[in-house]
């Protein structure tokens, strides 16, 4: 949508937060149009979500004000903020799962009929709302039987059923499937097209940059700039965030790799087969593909998650057989799962414990017992060497950020001496701040002579990282090219035209 004549409906002036110890955010002025989608954007800390909280009544500014539709507001609470057209979706839905798809819609303003709720009247008003997006879902079925993209849908319907000026998405996408994504954006579009602002918080700049018509750029709580849709540049937004320039941003380093560590010979298994490759000390083997070209099942089975149908696995020459995990392990892998909060992590225990989990065996004290004194040094060792910004080792890992969390992850295979280290999208989820440090020691695990496989699906770090990219379509091996010489053209091209790829590389 065109917004250069669109009409300001809200202006923030020169909003100031500070919560102990920190200043959160640091005289932030900006203002939001009807009908645009504007990106705020910026690494965690920044102060995004605060600013969000403060326009939605969560917060209370401690300097500055709020202008709303040409008026200064003071928000009491969020329900005062709601009745005046300002909804917030937050990355953790509040859909209700045993309620109807319309109890939920209407949840607090029920139809009635005399004293009593007109179901009737409900999933027939539901069913209007919801066509407005094209949306087959039975509104008097519990919302939690349909996907969390649906769920996502149905707070934007409850949000447009109560006529809502403007719409904050907080992360929107981080947990939808690409296809989800797509049509998340594309309804994003469609409720600017009806003159409701969007405000979009986001890490996966590709998105901001396709649907956003103006991104703001936040760091250390303080407003970098603003820019319009013919300004838009991935580098220059990156350079805005992490405030430095983007060819100091990939920590690459040149370095020849050693000796052939692993080789899969026509492995074949579900999701992917007849796949051949080798992998050597000290480099970084990137994996590329579009979603579903079998990459992490392929990954999976060769650390044991999953079965393998046919094929042969070799490390340093000598066949092996993988049938869990743990024969991964002892043969000296390591895998970084792509969901660390379900798979990489035990968010509620301490950084200490979940490290002592993944290496109990060299913590154990000579009768069989946890030595937590073992513990706390190897900790304290590994926060220190992998740079994880905590006030202690006991802190609770759930209560870290995402670049942190990732650096836990990492180190706890460390001690464990790793000649192969597998790393499913290793910079999911985290901030461009926190991927400058996950490449940091990516590069600096290669240079220890750990062969690193990197799975990724965003290009411009598998081109910048990777000493060779394999890339992968439709379950197959298609092609393995130089990094140095890779285009994300190439790449692409690669991804989406299957070319059977026969040699051992």
């Amino acid at each position: 949508m065109n917004n250069k004549n669109s009409k300001i409906i809200l202006k923030v002036q020169n909003i100031s937060k500070n919560f102990p110890g920190v200043q959160a955010l640091k005289s932030v002025s900006l203002d939001f149009k009807s009908g645009e989608i504007h990106a705020v954007v910026g690494e965690n800390g920044a102060g995004k979500s605060t600013l969000m909280k403060i326009i939605a009544g969560v917060y209370h500014a401690d300097n500055g004000e709020i202008i709303y539709q040409g008026e200064k507001v003071s928000w009491k609470d969020p329900e005062e903020a709601i009745k005046a057209g300002i909804i917030t979706i937050f990355q953790e839905l509040s859909v209700i799962p045993n309620l109807s798809v319309a109890e939920n819609i209407f949840l607090g303003r029920e139809v009635l009929n005399g004293p009593f709720v007109s179901f009737r009247e409900m999933n027939k008003k539901s069913m209007e709302l919801l066509k407005i997006f094209d949306l087959k879902v039975d509104p008097s079925v519990p919302a939690g039987s349909y996907s969390v993209a649906i769920q996502q849908m149905i707070e934007i319907t409850r949000a447009i059923s109560r006529d809502a000026k403007i719409i904050i998405m907080d992360e929107p996408t981080s947990s939808l499937s690409e296809a989800e994504a797509n049509k998340l954006l594309q309804t994003m579009k469609q409720l600017s097209e009806r003159g409701v602002c969007v405000i979009f918080i986001s890490h996966r700049l590709e998105e901001v940059l396709e649907v956003a018509d103006r991104i703001s750029v936040l760091r250390d709580g303080e407003l970098i700039g603003t820019l319009n849709k013919n300004e838009f540049d991935r580098t220059k937004v990156v350079e805005m965030m992490v405030g430095r320039r983007i060819d100091q941003f990939f920590a690459k380093s040149k370095h020849d790799h050693g000796k052939e560590i692993l080789r899969v010979e026509k492995l074949t298994g579900n999701g992917f087969r007849n796949v051949s490759f080798s992998l050597y000390s000290g480099e970084i083997l990137g994996f590329a593909g579009l979603v579903g070209a079998g990459r992490t099942e392929l990954m999976e089975s060769i650390f044991g998650f999953r079965k393998i149908t046919s094929g042969k696995i070799f490390i340093e020459g000598k066949e092996v057989q993988i049938n869990h995990p743990l024969d991964a392990i002892k043969l000296g892998m390591g895998f970084v799962t792509e969901d660390r909060k379900k798979l990489g992590l035990i968010l509620i225990h301490s950084i200490r414990e979940n490290i002592a989990y993944a290496n109990l065996e060299m913590l154990k004290s000579r009768l069989g017992f946890a030595n937590k004194k073992k513990e706390i040094e190897l900790s304290k060792q590994l926060v220190k060497e992998f740079d994880i910004k905590t006030p202690s080792i006991e802190q609770k890992v759930l209560y870290l950020s995402g670049g942190n969390q990732q650096k836990v992850v990492l180190a706890k295979w460390m001690p464990k001496k790793p000649k192969i280290l597998i790393l499913d999208e290793p910079t999911r989820g985290i901030d461009v701040g926190a991927k400058a440090e996950i490449y940091k020691l990516m590069n600096e695990l290669a240079l220890q002579g750990i062969a690193v496989i990197m799975v990724s699906s965003e290009l411009p770090e598998i081109l910048q990282m990777s000493d060779r990219i394999a890339v992968m379509s439709e379950g197959e091996l298609v092609d393995i090219i130089p990094g140095k010489d890779a285009t994300q053209e190439q790449v692409m091209h690669l991804a989406t035209a299957k070319r059977k790829y026969e040699k051992i590389s």
